[in-house]
């Protein structure tokens, strides 16, 4: 079984609490609040320079750190939402 965790964090870069998501200890994404509690975004790790992730072209496995199951990513995804509404201790 995968092990989630989230973390609610106060970080200097926004105004609003974040909530960073972690799946089995590798970082995989946090979700901010800035635009407010309805319009909150998901933030995901950057590709390096040289990678061309929004092209046509092939995207080499070494882009990404790990990969997470979908399953697994949205119910952690849920879980810091939650949190960040402050329904989740």
């Amino acid at each position: 079984m995968n092990r989630i965790e989230t973390i609610i964090a106060s970080d200097t870069d926004y105004d609003e609490l974040i909530a960073e998501i972690y799946v089995d200890g590798q970082y995989v994404a946090q979700i901010t609040q800035e635009l407010g509690p309805e319009k909150m975004r998901l933030e995901l790790p950057k590709a390096p320079r040289k990678s061309r992730l929004f092209s046509r072209r092939r995207i080499d496995r070494d882009t990404f750190a790990e990969d997470v199951d979908l399953a697994v990513f949205l119910e952690a995804v849920e879980i810091a939402t939650k949190r960040l509404h402050g329904e989740m201790a």
